[in-house]
């Protein structure tokens, strides 16, 4: 395994977070990077995620922090929700800043994705205010605001640009 390619994969768990054990995200195997001492398992309501360890984060050069159980968690679940994004017609989900992944929508827009498990999912007040925040893109062009929610029977709020996905969580078996 050379520098290279090891930096690529650490720099990619950087850019996601966290990941599945076993996950086909970063282009070196995860088991490697757990055997370097690279990336630390961290366990969650929803199984096992992967992040840097406070080495691998000094080798980058970024703060040691270490990422929290929630934010694996909601992480993970993003990940997970891909499925139910393609069959949605999105495609190329790939991270975007602070909490939004961004996918390329049917209309070919670029579409923010929001997505927690944590504490059952978005609240109306919050989703409320990523629209409002976001409602002059979204009127731009052909985007949408996508949130995907563990149970969208609690998300009362409705905005035409926006869209729910109702993704149950994936338990660990």
């Amino acid at each position: 395994m050379n520098q290279g390619s090891l930096r690529a994969a650490l720099q990619r768990l950087l850019v996601w977070r966290a990941v599945r054990p076993g996950s086909a995200l970063l282009p070196v195997l995860t088991d490697t990077l757990e055997q370097a001492g690279l990336a630390m398992r961290v366990p969650t309501a929803i199984g096992p995620g992967l992040t840097l360890t406070r080495r691998a984060r000094q080798w980058l050069e970024i703060s040691p922090a270490v990422t929290s159980e929630t934010v694996v968690a909601n992480t993970l679940y993003l990940q997970d929700a891909v499925p139910a994004l393609t069959a949605a017609g999105y495609r190329d989900l790939r991270p975007g800043r602070g909490i939004f992944l961004v996918t390329t929508g049917p209309g070919g827009a670029p579409c923010p994705v929001l997505g927690r498990f944590t504490s059952g999912g978005y609240s109306g007040r919050r989703v409320r205010e990523h629209v409002e925040r976001l409602e002059p893109d979204l009127l731009s062009g052909r985007a949408r605001l996508v949130v995907v929610h563990p149970d969208p029977t609690r998300l009362s709020y409705r905005h035409p640009r926006l869209q729910l996905l109702h993704v149950p969580p994936r338990w660990p078996s």
